[in-house]
């Protein structure tokens, strides 16, 4: 768990929106002042020892078309603040601003919408890859869990505390606005990913048919199964003769084939022990194919095949 420190409060904001007062209001000082502007919440800094590399930089999320600038302002503000320590969940806020502005204008009718959406899908698409890398988490929705209950942690270890200075006491309301703005992301992140998940692990068995060699029950009815070189390869592979017997092992029944000797033998993994028995055997028949490309007979096969069955170990 990475340590977590409050940051300093930072001010650099108040001499940029003198600029407006003053009446600044040129596109070209409009956009430089709003690109370097400070948001309303400062974030937490979350230290992972940083390494120097690139991390993408701010997006503008001050001028905004008012047509959804109220409903994913905060979305951008939060994505600039802790862009630098998490870019992947900056990403993830970014990219829930975008779908919510296109939601509420799907033809980009509005004033600026359309500008504004193809500099934020811009973005998005340079960060995408970026940012994946950077990801401290096997996927998105943990890593947003990760950085949500890092700062709704803060925030419950002091929000007891009535004697905080006003310097803290801001910190803690930073902290509690942008776990609220994480969590509105995690939501959204969570329902999407959920009921696709569970529909992609249901289709994997109706998917199995199409595995390259079914070798499992009922599959020898399969085209590829009854091809000459599969059945050869196959039939060395099932050529137990002169290993140890199955009940050294305390296993029930006796050793299908090779592979099932090396799984109970050494503990390898069923998922890992299936895919290399299957590279193998199409290894086996390939070869079989390139040398006996004029013969018809497969009783040859055990024979130009020894040199690769006595390597058959060193896939694993």
């Amino acid at each position: 768990m990475a340590e977590i420190v409050p940051a300093d409060p930072i001010d650099d904001h108040i001499g940029i929106r003198s600029n407006y007062e003053h009446g600044e209001t040129s596109s070209s000082a409009a956009y430089t002042s709003t690109a370097t502007a400070e948001p309303f919440f400062q974030p937490l800094a979350i230290t992972n020892g940083g390494s120097g590399e690139y991390v993408p930089g701010p997006f503008d999320s001050e001028r905004l078309p008012s047509v959804f600038a109220s409903e994913i302002q905060r979305f951008l503000r939060v994505a600039n603040i802790i862009g630098k320590e998490e870019p992947r969940v900056a990403y993830l806020c970014r990219f829930h601003a975008f779908e919510i502005s296109h939601n509420l204008d799907k033809s980009s009718s509005g004033r600026g919408v359309r500008q504004f959406k193809t500099a934020l899908l811009q973005r998005l698409e340079q960060d995408e890859h970026v940012t994946i890398r950077k990801r401290k988490e096997k996927s998105d929705t943990r890593e947003l869990k990760r950085v949500y209950h890092a700062y709704r942690d803060y925030f419950m270890r002091h929000d007891k505390a009535f004697d905080l200075e006003q310097s803290h006491r801001e910190k803690l309301i930073n902290a509690r606005n942008i776990a609220s703005v994480l969590f509105e992301v995690l939501k959204t992140v969570s329902n999407a990913a959920g009921p696709r998940a569970f529909t992609d692990g249901n289709a994997i068995p109706k998917k199995s048919e199409f595995n390259i060699l079914p070798l499992d029950q009922g599959g020898i009815q399969h085209a590829i199964m009854q091809q000459s070189e599969i059945k050869a390869a196959i039939a060395v592979m099932r050529n137990v003769r002169g290993l140890p017997p199955a009940q050294d092992f305390k296993k029930n029944g006796g050793f299908v084939d090779l592979f099932d000797f090396l799984q109970h033998c050494f503990g390898f993994q069923e998922g890992n022990v299936a895919n290399q028995r299957e590279h193998l055997i199409l290894l086996l028949a390939n070869m079989h194919t390139r040398q006996t490309h004029n013969q018809t007979s497969v009783l040859k096969v055990s024979n130009s095949l020894t040199s690769v069955y006595s390597i058959s170990f060193s896939f694993f």
